[in-house]
């Protein structure tokens, strides 16, 4: 008897486990995220993302002071900016401008049975005036022809500033 009691609990806590994994996002698996980009004005940005086990998706935009909205929302506040691909899994925006800066973007899989979301990816517009700094990963290493700093600045960011 304690067997068959103990089956049973083994039994529903599998089957308890493998219902909540797969109705919370009706079993869609997100295989690609956005990433970020890094244009300058006038140049295209393409946000790519894929999943399994969907049958629908929707980008949403979200701008940096947190504020969301759809891409017809985000479209009308750049009406000089060609933006397509709002209900495929590449969002593309053609000509992007200073104040499009900042701006997140991410995409949700949806099916009959739940939805699943991207990650989030940043629009960063590179622009006359605006320091960049340049991440570490994309200097090289070690940097040629340093000398010893007495100073100690030597592991301080680069920034850029266009002008």
């Amino acid at each position: 008897m304690k067997k068959a009691i103990t089956i049973l609990m083994v039994l529903a806590i599998v089957l308890s486990l493998s219902a909540t994994a797969f109705a919370d996002n009706g079993g869609i698996k997100v295989t690609k995220d956005p990433t970020d980009e890094h244009k300058f004005i006038g140049e295209t940005a393409a946000f790519v993302a894929n999943a399994r086990k969907y049958s629908g998706l929707t980008w949403t935009v979200i701008d940096p002071d947190g504020y969301r909205c759809t891409v017809d929302e985000f479209r009308s506040y750049f009406p000089y900016s060609n933006i397509t691909g709002d209900t495929t899994g590449t969002l593309i925006i053609n000509n992007v401008n200073a104040d499009m800066d900042g701006y997140r973007f991410f995409c949700t899989f949806s099916n009959a049975n739940g939805a699943e979301n991207s990650a989030e990816a940043v629009l960063h517009i590179i622009y006359q005036g605006k320091e960049l700094k340049i991440p570490e990963r994309y200097l090289p290493n070690p940097v040629p022809n340093r000398e010893p700093d007495p100073t100690g600045l030597q592991n301080m960011p680069i920034i850029v500033t266009y002008y």
